[in-house]
């Protein structure tokens, strides 16, 4: 039963620190990569999906732990409470942070989404003007692309706040 509870913990620990891997990863301090960002929150839902997992696997240390305590002197008894409840509350901070980070990333996906789509009206209007043979105006363009930036950004600043 001790082998179990040493396997179940061992895997535990594993999936703990690939987890903290994987919110490390693409961290906001060096910048948002628009251009891999759905490539990160498919990752981040892929490799969180497996929470479930690892709450049966932190379930099942527990169950062990309880049945391999009266054995046990008080001293390490309180020690293998100890090392369950260490493993508890990391598991338990890991998955907080995996939902801060899931809604973070899901905020950065519709921002590069509307930029994207003010980028195809701009260029919609930028064509339109080339098919009737003018030249867009500059000012036209710009107003425009200031004015739709500017929701964008106000959009953002209360989404984070």
């Amino acid at each position: 039963m001790r082998d179990e509870f040493v396997g179940s913990t061992k895997k535990l620990k594993e999936w703990i620190e690939n987890a903290e891997s994987t919110l490390s990863a693409n961290d906001p301090k060096s910048g948002v990569d628009y251009e891999k960002i759905l490539n990160c929150i498919d990752e981040h839902k892929d490799f969180f999906s497996s929470d479930s997992e690892a709450k049966e696997l932190l379930l099942k240390i527990q169950k062990i732990a309880d049945k391999i305590l009266p054995s046990m002197s008080s001293a390490h008894q309180e020690e293998l409470s100890k090392q369950v409840e260490n493993l508890r509350q990391s598991l338990e901070n890991i998955l907080n942070l995996s939902k801060t980070k899931r809604i973070r990333l899901e905020k950065e996906v519709s921002a590069w989404r509307d930029y994207l789509n003010i980028l195809q009206r701009v260029q919609a209007v930028i064509n339109k003007a080339e098919q009737d043979g003018k030249e867009p105006s500059a000012e036209i363009i710009t107003v425009l692309a200031l004015k739709e930036a500017k929701q964008l950004i106000d959009r953002s600043k209360t989404d984070y706040q």
